[in-house]
């Protein structure tokens, strides 16, 4: 962390980016430390694909460009919350590659550390966490910051209820609080609120629920067709798998959605290593909470649910709960 406030310091011009897909901590992460670098002088942009309308009560989001990046270029670039190089979004790359000094800040564990400077702590709940350290030595969060690290923890624990959750997030989370941010409202739109698109899509999955294994697996998907037929976007996929994971007698849970030319593959767990898993498809992730891209082949998806019956079988043979 010291080399990356050095950085700060010593640099002028920074650009900013999440993964492709960006959820709750990529974007909280994002919009949360670029605010803080605005605040202490420096050049911003923010690249980040399209945010979903359920965080579009986030501060910040004038950081962000969405187009012209040809012309772009700083004297620091930094990803957030992207496990790999892959995940960084393909507009953004030639930006990442000519960058001066590169920086990465994520907590995956599947991290290959692609940047010059990395800095990754699996043991962290969220990007967001570790942002928060990174400007409480810069800046004290103000109201705006608050907001959108706020929107990043809640939404990587799922309400302070994932196991990552410890001491220190808990910390953060209550300065963040001082600052006077309406949390009830950050938390509702994060964990609760969702569209009539999302409430379809929610279910036509339900509708397609399998149980295996004893009920230890849970899985689902859902077609390019009944997307198109009950108008859903991948915006209103998110928390689905998460939905999936609470069933009875679950340990594992796997959600399968269609895209133009893949299948996007979610994975959960309550102990199991999914994270393994979904490395073995090309993917990463957390030990508990993980996701690949294959191509669109049902072998490849059996094969998945494959992999997670021995990730559970293994769980249960070390004999820990």
């Amino acid at each position: 962390m010291e080399r990356i406030i050095q950085l700060i310091h010593e640099n002028q011009s920074f650009i900013l980016t999440g993964h492709t897909s960006p959820d709750g901590d990529a974007i909280g992460a994002s919009l949360g430390l670029g605010m803080a670098l605005k605040k202490i002088g420096k050049d911003v942009t923010v690249l980040l694909e399209n945010i979903p309308n359920r965080y579009r009560y986030l501060p910040g989001q004038t950081l962000i460009c969405t187009k012209n990046f040809d012309a772009l270029d700083c004297d620091v670039f930094i990803a957030l919350d992207c496990a790999d190089d892959a995940r960084i979004p393909d507009d953004v790359k030639p930006i990442l590659k000519k960058a001066k000094h590169t920086v990465c800040i994520d907590h995956h564990m599947t991290n290959n550390g692609f940047a010059d400077v990395n800095y990754i702590d699996a043991n962290a709940s969220s990007t967001s966490e570790m942002v928060y350290g990174i400007i409480n030595s810069l800046t004290p969060p103000d109201y705006d910051i608050a907001v959108a690290l706020y929107t990043g923890i809640v939404f990587d624990t799922g309400g302070f209820r994932f196991s990552k959750t410890n001491p220190t997030t808990l910390h953060a989370a209550a300065e963040l609080l001082r600052t006077g941010i309406d949390f009830t409202s950050v938390y509702t739109s994060v964990l609760h609120a969702h569209s009539f698109e999302a409430g379809k899509a929610l279910g036509i999955v339900l509708g397609n629920m399998v149980r295996t294994m004893q009920h230890k697996i849970v899985y689902s998907f859902i077609t390019k067709e009944e997307m198109t037929s009950a108008n859903v976007t991948r915006d209103d996929l998110e928390g689905i798998v998460q939905y999936l994971m609470t069933t009875d007698d679950a340990q594992a849970a796997c959600f399968v959605y269609e895209t133009e030319h893949a299948f996007r593959v979610s994975l959960r767990s309550i102990g199991p290593n999914v994270g393994a898993v979904a490395e073995m498809f090309g993917g990463g992730g957390h030990e508990l909470a993980a996701g690949c891209e294959i191509k669109p082949d049902g072998k490849q998806v059996l094969a998945i649910i494959q992999a997670l019956m021995q990730a559970v079988a293994d769980f249960e043979n070390k004999g820990t709960y």
